[in-house]
């Protein structure tokens, strides 16, 4: 519970709570919170996020891994952490496939991030890739759980605006779902959270080469 209130503080630009730590798989690379604003998670290898906005444009990179995180809300859990994953698969997805075959059209970060140099979605590569493994479970705040409470100062930096076209959509309530209730009886949004890592031992530029689907 720890590690998760770590990364909830971290994103929603709070100083640092603790280490945070993937725990999914033995493999998987742990990072420190170094505080600031907006705070860094520092992985001591070089990499090195700075958690706002653009965290959520960016496919991180490391020797050993890529990163990317996907935003999503809802008036329901379901739909928010579906569109959260969906978010986190579209910006590796597209970002690799472009770092692959058009790599003039991103840009560096000095925290090994790969981002577009023109800012415009539509300068995506597109097209399709089957990659390994998911995003891990979306963390949620429906705003009743206080430890939570800081997604909504995330959400809050996160406007529409800022994220159209980089894989940040919100989600609408499909026929006959449960929507949470906020004060006055209006539709309450929740909101999630995650990030979706691929092992370069398994995807690499050549295998992106070898397996995308351009479109």
């Amino acid at each position: 519970m720890q590690n998760r209130r770590a990364f909830l503080f971290s994103l929603a630009g709070a100083a640092a709570a603790g280490p945070f730590a993937y725990a999914a798989a033995p493999e998987m690379p742990s990072a420190d919170v170094v505080p600031g604003v907006p705070p860094v998670l520092d992985f001591h290898d070089g990499l090195r996020i700075p958690m706002g906005r653009g965290a959520f444009k960016t496919l991180w990179e490391d020797p050993r891994f890529w990163l990317t995180y996907g935003a999503g809300n809802a008036p329901y859990p379901a739909a928010a952490k579906t569109s959260a994953s969906k978010n986190a698969i579209g910006v590796m997805k597209l970002s690799l496939i472009t770092l692959a075959f058009t790599p003039e059209r991103l840009e560096h970060l000095d925290g090994c991030g790969w981002r577009l140099k023109s800012g415009d979605p539509k300068d995506y590569l597109v097209g399709d890739l089957v990659l390994p493994g998911e995003p891990f479970e979306p963390l949620v705040d429906n705003g009743s759980n206080s430890g939570y409470a800081n997604l909504n100062t995330l959400q809050a930096n996160l406007s529409q605006s800022d994220l159209s076209g980089y894989g940040i959509s919100q989600s609408t309530p499909g026929t006959g779902s449960t929507q949470y209730l906020g004060t006055g009886g209006t539709a309450a949004r929740v909101f999630a959270f995650t990030n979706y890592m691929v092992m370069k031992k398994d995807v690499d530029l050549d295998y992106i080469r070898r397996n995308a689907h351009l479109l």
